[in-house]
């Protein structure tokens, strides 16, 4: 029974090791691919951080991205909520779709 335990503990932590690593991953992809809207960063740099040889299928993604980026609206003076929650739906559609490739 205890051999039960500790491997339902070790799958546990596992799981949560592997969930924080994810999350850590989409915050950082999150901060590319805004570098990446604003030119700070290319295909290749999305690539090398994703550890992918797939330019093609990345550079299709980031050019979709890209075009819905620049068409969201965005006051001059800044973002209203709802924009930044629409940019923010974005960046979060983006991240998703970058990490199944």
């Amino acid at each position: 029974m205890l051999d039960v335990f500790v491997k339902a503990f070790i799958l546990f932590v596992g799981d949560s090791t592997i969930m924080k690593t994810l999350e850590k991953t989409k915050t950082e992809l999150n901060g590319l691919l805004v570098d990446y809207a604003c030119n700070s960063i290319g295909t290749s740099g999305i690539c090398e951080f994703l550890n992918t040889d797939k330019f093609n299928e990345v550079s299709d993604v980031l050019g979709q991205f890209q075009r819905e980026w620049d068409g969201a609206e965005c006051d001059s003076e800044g973002a209203t909520s709802e924009q930044e929650a629409y940019m923010d739906s974005i960046l979060e559609s983006y991240v998703n779709k970058l990490c199944l490739i």
